[in-house]
């Protein structure tokens, strides 16, 4: 993922976060795993933390602020 924007990649967790929206996860008839049927959306808890790595040389994009303080 060093490779691209990560804002490509979380955009709909960023957008989730700051608005407290939930999720789409599919459109369409009714998905079951197993016995269980899949729910359409998703939450996120006010208490979810993403942590992760990176590395940084040349050939990486850096993070835009907003990737690192969803908050501001």
């Amino acid at each position: 993922m060093n490779l691209s924007h990560v804002e490509r990649y979380f955009a709909d967790l960023l957008s989730a976060i700051e608005s407290g929206e939930d999720i789409p996860l599919y459109t369409g008839e009714e998905r079951k795993a197993g016995e269980q049927i899949v729910p359409r959306k998703m939450s996120l808890p006010t208490n979810l933390f993403v942590i992760g790595t990176v590395n940084v040389d040349e050939t990486t994009y850096m993070f835009s602020p907003k990737v690192l303080d969803p908050q501001t």
